[in-house]
């Protein structure tokens, strides 16, 4: 699903934001969050399900980094925590490396030596690097206790959060703040629509239309 697809226009992005708002007005800020999560999972989903588990496991075993440095004493258990960072260092480097570079690998060691080793041919999920380095920074963070303790929902909230999953920017967890009304939502993504200057112009009416949306939203 693209941000300028008539399905995320006229679709998602409306049902989105209806829930979001509602929800909100009636104060449940909780389930607000648990929506925009599925929402987004969804929304990453939608481009190839099969691949929806290698978000889901990073996310869970970067939380459980988290949190078990929060539980081991900085004194105490330097060398454990020592060795839990390179874990999460090598865990996450290593998923960027088998789908981004096995292949790469591979095809190298055949021209090399002269093998015939089959290629698996690994399809390369969307925003992998996106979600990873945006973990990563967060798991160094928990090692230098430099970050707050966060629940499940808001940890999975920050990483697949489907405005900025597939085209970045990489943020912080003190830099992600998210939108508090229905508003700043509408703002937040028609502004990243209007900067896919490669697929907009002015003479393109879903620009004048995301433009009008815009201004409406309070640009």
């Amino acid at each position: 699903m693209l941000f300028n697809s008539y399905i995320f226009i006229f679709v998602f992005f409306p049902i989105v934001l209806i829930l979001y708002y509602t929800l909100n007005h009636f104060k449940k800020y909780e389930l607000s969050k648990a929506m925009l999560l599925i929402a987004s999972l969804y929304f990453y989903a939608y481009f190839e399900w099969s691949y929806l588990w290698i978000m889901l496991l990073s996310i869970i075993v970067n939380f459980a980094f988290s949190k078990w440095f929060e539980q081991l004493n900085l004194e105490q258990k330097y060398s454990l925590r020592k060795v839990l960072f390179f874990v999460a260092i090598a865990f996450n480097l290593g998923i960027i490396g088998y789908f981004k570079y096995y292949n790469f690998f591979l095809e190298n060691v055949n021209a090399l030596l002269g093998t015939n080793i089959p290629l698996p041919h690994i399809l390369l999920p969307l925003g992998i690097s996106f979600f990873t380095f945006q973990q990563l920074s967060f798991v160094i963070d928990c090692y230098q206790c430099k970050a707050p303790s966060y629940h499940l929902l808001d940890y999975a909230l920050f990483v697949s959060y489907f405005p900025q999953l597939i085209a970045g920017p990489i943020v912080t967890h003190e830099a992600r703040r998210l939108r508090s009304n229905a508003a700043g939502l509408l703002r937040l993504v028609t502004g990243i629509l209007l900067q896919q200057n490669k697929l907009w112009s002015e003479n393109n009416e879903n620009y004048r239309l995301c433009r009008s949306v815009l201004s409406v939203g309070g640009g």
